[in-house]
Parts: C-alpha cells; sequence; structure tokens
C-alpha cells in the first residue's frame, strides 16, 4: 500500500505518448511528465484563464505557430493528448537549445521567450527569476521531475 501512494502523486499516465515524444525531440520524459503534472495535473481537457489548453498546457497561439513545424494539420486537435505532447515536447525542444538550461527553458515555456530575453539581458545566467510566479513554477517542475527520476529509474 505505501508503494501506490507515490504513483497516484506522479503518476505515468501516456506513457506511450510520452516516451514517443521525448526520443523524438531528446527532451528526458521525466521531464515531460513533471511539467503534464504541473501544468495540468493530467487532465486532458484542461483550459487555463489564459486560454492555454491540454495536458501540457499550450496556447493556441503557440500551437499555430508550431503546427507546421511538425507537420500538423488543421484537424489535429490540440486537446489530444498525443498532439499536445508532442507540441509541448518540440516546444521544450526548442526552448533548451535556445537557452542550453532547463531551468531557463522552463521559464521560458512558463512565463514566454521575449520575458525570458529581457530578464537575460538583466542577468546572463537567469540566477534570479524577477517573476516570483515562475520562480516557484520552475522549482515545481524540477521538484517534480526529480520525484520522476526515483520513483521510475527503470522506466528513464
Amino acid at each position: 500500500m505505501l508503494f501506490a501512494l507515490p504513483c497516484w502523486i506522479y503518476p505515468t499516465f501516456y506513457q506511450e505518448e510520452v516516451l514517443a515524444a521525448s526520443h523524438e525531440f531528446d527532451v528526458p520524459a521525466s521531464l515531460l511528465y513533471a511539467v503534464i503534472k504541473t501544468e495540468s495535473g493530467f487532465r486532458k481537457n484542461a483550459v487555463s484563464k489564459k486560454g492555454a489548453v491540454g495536458l501540457m498546457q499550450i496556447l493556441p497561439s503557440t500551437y499555430e505557430e508550431l503546427a507546421p513545424k511538425l507537420s500538423l494539420d488543421e484537424n489535429s486537435h490540440l486537446f489530444s493528448p498525443a498532439v499536445n505532447i508532442r507540441v509541448g515536447a518540440y516546444y521544450l525542444s526548442w526552448l533548451y537549445q535556445r537557452y542550453l538550461s532547463w531551468d531557463i527553458a522552463l521559464a521560458a515555456y512558463n512565463a514566454g521567450p521575449s520575458n525570458v530575453a529581457k530578464w537575460l539581458e538583466e542577468d546572463k545566467t537567469l540566477s534570479r527569476i524577477p517573476y516570483p510566479e515562475t520562480e516557484q513554477y520552475v522549482w515545481r517542475v524540477q521538484r517534480a521531475r526529480g520525484e520522476y527520476e526515483r520513483l521510475y529509474r527503470t522506466l528513464f
């Protein structure tokens, strides 16, 4: 019974989709799970106050920008777990390639690349994130990532 509780708190739903996107875009599966847990709590129909949708809370404008790069057409539905996870993984991969830091990529995922660009002008290493919400977001995702890696060593 003790083992079931951590697995319930840190589930691995959508394993096929997460592992496929992880391999396709070279994003750690533990990070994808942590983002999904933090963003939507694994609710595939989640919609934020700002209009972000799905498991990884993708803004429709971000989807429109990234869909052609992923050969997705207008029939691809952003609420589909496979589509949402793939778009989110691609976006995280692109952010990581831009910043070469998962913490900065996560900050950009949460607050937007334009805000991070401004922050980096003032602090080249982004040692302190000026938005408390984004700072807390990065901390929560990285904490969840560590738990996923601890609990599911054989999966990752």
